[in-house]
């Protein structure tokens, strides 16, 4: 992780990009014990505490009371469960999540707007595993987080497709699929000797995977 990542406390610690899955930096991802998660369609957001103060961030900044990320940063400070959170990890650890909030995607369910969905935290510049930090998030009694769809060995594109058409994560019933997914292989370094995530948006990957596959077949039993 120190390849791609800045020191703790010299730059900000930005969320690592997602790769599209197919592009080198994410190639072979798929062979291992992949964690498919749903993506969700708001602003990035993260938390950290440091010297007993707590932290908090967008994408590429700190933020500030004068410039919160679409209220972020007063809904965290405010947030017990959070800020239980940050007491409870090590100094320096890096929480990363989804502050839910209308971007391009308006099909979430009522209730699940405002609120800060964590997929991420860092611990000593090494992202934990989920089994890991859910356990961990369960302890402290913070439910928001995103738990995976599937947990796949050697998935396939069929798997991948059949996957999308599972992550109703969030949405209103009847109003479709989320906007795609996230496959995490925590045994996976790239060429590059990098730990990358790898994702899918839903639309891209359907017309492409239409195209070169043809229309997904299903025996009438499957929909029974």
């Amino acid at each position: 992780m120190k390849d791609n990542m800045s020191k703790l406390n010299e730059e900000y610690i930005k969320y690592q990009h997602l790769e599209k899955l197919g592009n080198t930096e994410v190639e072979d991802i798929l062979f291992g014990q992949c964690y498919i998660f749903p993506k969700l369609d708001g602003t990035n957001a993260h938390a950290w505490q440091s010297k007993g103060i707590n932290h908090f961030g967008s994408r590429n900044r700190e933020l500030s009371v004068h410039s919160d990320n679409s209220g972020f940063m007063n809904w965290g400070i405010n947030n017990y469960k959070l800020n239980k959170l940050l007491d409870h990890l090590p100094d320096d650890s890096h929480v990363f999540g989804e502050w839910l909030v209308p971007h391009s995607l308006k099909t979430y369910k009522d209730e699940a707007w405002r609120k800060f969905y964590i997929f991420d935290i860092l611990v000593n510049e090494k992202y934990l595993p989920y089994p890991k930090y859910k356990e961990i998030l369960d302890t402290v009694g913070y439910y928001d987080y995103i738990s995976p769809i599937r947990i796949i060995r050697n998935p396939t594109l069929d798997n991948i497709y059949k996957v999308l058409d599972e992550n109703n994560y969030l949405i209103k019933d009847g109003e479709g699929y989320g906007e795609g997914i996230v496959i995490k292989n925590y045994d996976h370094e790239n060429k590059y000797g990098r730990v990358v995530w790898a994702k899918v948006v839903t639309s891209e990957f359907k017309e492409k995977h239409t195209k070169q596959m043809g229309a997904p077949k299903s025996n009438g039993s499957d929909f029974i």
